[in-house]
């Protein structure tokens, strides 16, 4: 990291663009090429990460609702009670299908369909408008790949090749997912 220093006997002071690179050494997750079928590279390592994964795709559902009702409360919204029962069980159900969505490796048009304009607004909480939820689809997006990686790097081995091929599937998939959430904003309201 390049600083810049104010004369030769003074210390260097960083600028901010690069006390923001120091905060957050992971670059964020960019949107890929939209695509409909994975290669078979990423079909063994997604195959990979599903053995590792998938006795906990439950509580990671539950985490993201929890982080999604906490969101809703830090992002000017204050939650006077804890949602009721019946939103509670839409949001854990759309938070389940779409954990289990990035299991299977699904980037079908339905599928995307179905992210940016039913369970990403349930999970938001902001109403039938996918819009509104582009911001929470993308804070999601980090949130499951985080936890997802957490999941697969959880115990040591000798070779981590499979596990980066696992992530490298997860990261393909919610790329995928990630294009889909950032399209909406280009589609005119209706």
């Amino acid at each position: 990291m390049q600083t810049k220093a104010t004369s030769p006997g003074r210390p260097a002071v960083r600028t901010a663009a690069e006390d923001r690179v120091v905060q957050r050494s992971i670059s964020w997750l960019r949107p890929s090429r939209p695509i409909t079928t994975l290669t078979e590279d990423v079909q063994q390592g997604l195959a990979y990460f599903q053995l590792l994964v998938s006795d906990d795709d439950v509580l990671i559902a539950r985490a993201l609702v929890h982080d999604s009702i906490d969101s809703a409360s830090r992002g000017g919204y204050p939650l006077s009670r804890t949602p009721n029962v019946s939103v509670m069980n839409r949001r854990r159900r759309a938070a389940r299908l779409w954990v289990n969505a990035i299991l299977a490796g699904d980037l079908g048009r339905e599928t995307l369909r179905n992210l940016t304009h039913v369970w990403l607004p349930q999970l938001a909480g902001t109403g039938p408008d996918p819009r509104r939820a582009v911001a929470f689809g993308r804070r999601s997006i980090e949130f499951l790949r985080g936890s997802l990686t957490a999941c697969v790097m959880v115990e040591t081995c000798d070779n981590l090749l499979r596990h980066a091929k696992a992530i490298h599937a997860l990261e393909a998939v919610l790329a995928g997912h990630l294009l889909a959430i950032r399209s909406v904003t280009r589609v005119p309201a209706a």
